[in-house]
């Protein structure tokens, strides 16, 4: 998937980037769908399924929260 990514610097037609858009959304896919339902079960049968999920999705959050940040004062120093 970041082999995908890191690739989208080097294509300059519109089909070669839809074929990665494509290619990286479906590994994305299998790696973040098995995972969520390991941390799913995992959570149900020790906190429950609903804070195991806004857990998750608070930490994800959070995370954008701090990529964008950090994106934004690398682009305010050039």
């Amino acid at each position: 998937m970041a082999g995908c990514v890191f690739a989208f610097t080097l294509v300059n037609t519109l089909p070669l980037t839809l074929a990665l858009l494509l290619l990286a959304g479906c590994l994305g896919g299998i790696f973040l769908v098995p995972m969520n339902t390991c941390l799913q079960q995992i959570g149900n049968q020790t906190i429950g399924t609903g804070k195991t999920i806004a857990i998750q999705n608070f930490v994800e959050n959070t995370f954008m929260f701090l990529g964008v940040g950090l994106y934004t004062v690398a682009t305010r120093q050039g």
